[in-house]
């Protein structure tokens, strides 16, 4: 399975290769290093758990923000400016978070509040601009390409999280310092920055596209032969009511449920992103390192269900498995919520970690072909502004939450949206797959399309 996944992996576009390299370094540093690393520093600096929920929702408030402008450069320009833009702002926040401490501590909070707005704008033009890119350049490997892309993002997550775990203690070793001190976090996300300079020079190289105009040779496939799926939705099918509507109601309709969905979603399984570590740490006392090891394994054990992804695609469709996954992880999140002892929080975590793993690759696939390709770039913006707003919410709130009513009750809240996202998912879709993803099971299974993972 391996040999044939990086024998996929090469007849990619060297483009998109190095698109998915740079994605790898970013997730290794974001949700690896500091999605580890920056509560705890936080907390050695004497901050609140309020305080820390402010700076992580005020990282996703400012990607929903600029999600929307992002997509809407990513239409009108070439996406690869984009991309590059996205890389360098990503660097730059990395760069003003470990400057905090040079000033007083009233005005190092608002250095800490700027560096999480920088993250929130670099990573909106990172992203949002790299599905579009991700669809028109892989259309006839389209059913791999994103889960490559999340088998990029659970690689970096977990190799940044393992290093995470060690790092303040090697460092603490190194400096004479104890983990309890606030130098040694800052030292690691120092290496965090030098790291991110790496997605800067794979950005630079992963070539030029555009998506508004495409030319003859980054079209995506004629949609004549009956075996390929049509790129472009018809412009007058069934509405929820069975009623005709005209192409532009139907895309906003079918753009805004998937934002609202999105939303939820990630409103759902914010808790479990943005407060985990604290929660081991501070309801359960949990060591640093182990904090580290879990976070680091929840992400690893992504990997067989990333490699599965691809082929349960084929035979279940990108929808009715977005619909299981997120029905599972919603479970996972109650289970948290309601486990009694540390050790069940992390084994309901690892159930969320593998569910997610099926399920992203496919939300992806889905989000972008239900759409003409001309509008891949606004239904990215919708869904990435509704993951910035629904984990900002949480977010803002969560640390309010978490100090007045306990982490348990939090991730109760977590919960209860994630599974109203399912239910809004199920509502939504359920007559229409059928209509918005025709023969979508003969497309997989092409010859054309890459080796399955």
């Amino acid at each position: 399975m391996i040999k044939d996944n990086l024998a996929a992996i090469r007849t990619l576009e060297p483009g998109i290769r190095m698109y998915l390299f740079g994605y790898f370094v970013f997730m290794f540093g974001y949700a690896g290093l500091r999605g580890v690393l920056m509560n705890l520093y936080m907390v050695r600096l004497g901050y609140s758990v309020e305080t820390i929920g402010v700076l992580n929702g005020l990282v996703y408030g400012t990607f929903a923000l600029f999600a929307l402008p992002a997509g809407y450069l990513a239409k009108r320009l070439a996406v690869r400016p984009m991309i590059v833009a996205g890389a360098i702002v990503l660097f730059a926040a990395n760069v003003v978070v470990v400057t905090n401490e040079l000033f007083t501590r009233d005005v190092g909070r608002f250095v800490i509040y700027a560096s999480g707005l920088i993250m929130g704008l670099g990573g909106a033009l990172f992203i949002v601009c790299g599905l579009p890119f991700l669809m028109t350049c892989a259309p006839v490997h389209k059913n791999s390409v994103f889960s490559y892309r999340f088998l990029a993002s659970l690689l970096g997550g977990f190799c940044g999280s393992v290093l995470a775990g060690f790092l303040p203690s090697a460092l603490g070793h190194l400096s004479g310092v104890s983990t309890e001190d606030p130098a040694v976090y800052r030292h690691s996300l120092i290496i965090a920055a030098v790291i991110s300079t790496i997605p800067i020079a794979a950005s630079l190289r992963i070539g030029r596209v555009r998506t508004g105009k495409q030319t003859s040779v980054e079209r995506d496939p004629p949609t004549t032969a009956p075996e390929v799926v049509s790129d472009a939705v018809p412009e007058n099918t069934p509405t929820v009511a069975g009623e005709d509507i005209s192409a532009e109601s139907r895309l906003v309709w079918i753009v805004g449920a998937m934002a609202v969905i999105s939303f939820l979603s990630f409103m759902g399984h914010a808790a479990s992103h943005a407060f985990y570590n604290l929660l081991l740490e501070k309801v359960y006392s949990v060591p640093v390192a182990t904090i580290g090891t879990v976070i680091g394994l929840s992400q690893i054990i992504k990997l067989p269900g990333a490699l599965m992804a691809p082929s349960l695609t084929k035979r279940y469709g990108p929808y009715r498995l977005m619909l299981a996954g997120n029905c599972v992880r919603a479970s996972a999140i109650l289970a948290i919520a309601l486990a009694p002892h540390w050790i069940w929080t992390a084994a309901a975590l690892m159930v969320s970690a593998v569910a997610d793993s099926v399920a992203a690759g496919a939300g992806d696939l889905f989000q972008m072909s239900i759409v003409k390709p001309d509008d891949r770039p606004m239904m990215a913006s919708a869904v990435t502004t509704g993951v910035g707003v629904g984990g900002a919410t949480l977010r803002f709130a969560g640390g309010f939450i978490a100090a007045s009513f306990g982490f348990n009750n939090l991730f109760l809240i977590s919960a209860a949206a994630s599974f109203a996202s399912v239910i809004v998912l199920w509502s939504a879709f359920r007559k229409k797959v059928k209509d918005l993803l025709p023969d979508f099971h003969t497309v997989a299974a092409t010859p054309a399309t890459a080796k399955p993972l």
